[in-house]
């Protein structure tokens, strides 16, 4: 909102604390172990990135304007998609990831102030992105790859667009109550 684009991408990079910073690291150093190997390294990051810029789109889209999110739990889930679209696709045991996904999203659902809205955005993104690098064929698979993550990368670009012209016309008033509170308006 009011031009500050980058605020969906530095999100994912701002974390509320050292707790909520070092939760994040845990998943992502346990993921990465298993996803990294699988989609190599640029894919991997392809991933990520795709996944933490689709759940700050679905917080922006479907979440108050006046809520404030930030962490890369939503990354963090889109690579629990992806692992989940990787069992998936290696016939594998799926009970492990979706157990993890369910004890996450119902965390995600009980705790005050986390957010649910970013985390399945990152989860949807994330599995959709990964079975798009796994599954087409070998023969066109880096272009099929290519096209998932253009595709994915347009889906979020107009997602954001709809909910900027969606706010074109509010008016958002910020104020302060002291101790570092505020109370939001939108008009």
């Amino acid at each position: 909102a009011n031009g500050e684009w980058w605020r969906i991408i530095t999100s994912g990079f701002l974390h509320f604390g050292p707790a909520h910073l070092a939760l994040n690291m845990l998943a992502l150093w346990m993921l990465g172990r298993e996803l990294e190997p699988v989609l190599g390294r640029l894919r991997y990051t392809g991933v990520y990135l795709m996944s933490l810029l689709g759940g700050s789109a679905a917080a922006y889209m479907f979440g108050g304007v006046c809520t404030e999110t930030a962490g890369a739990s939503g990354a963090v889930f889109g690579l629990m998609g992806g692992l989940l679209a990787v069992l998936l696709r290696l016939k594998l045991s799926l009970a492990p990831a979706l157990t993890t996904i369910g004890i996450n999203v119902l965390i995600s659902i009980i705790v005050p102030g986390i957010s649910l809205l970013g985390h399945l955005g990152g989860l949807v993104v994330g599995g959709l992105l990964t079975a798009g690098m796994v599954y087409p064929p070998a023969q066109q698979r880096n272009k099929w790859q290519l096209a998932a993550l253009i595709s994915l990368l347009v889906l979020v670009v107009a997602v954001v667009v709809l909910r900027n012209n969606a706010l074109a016309d509010a008016t958002v008033t910020v104020v302060p109550v002291g101790n570092g509170n505020f109370v939001c308006q939108v008009r």
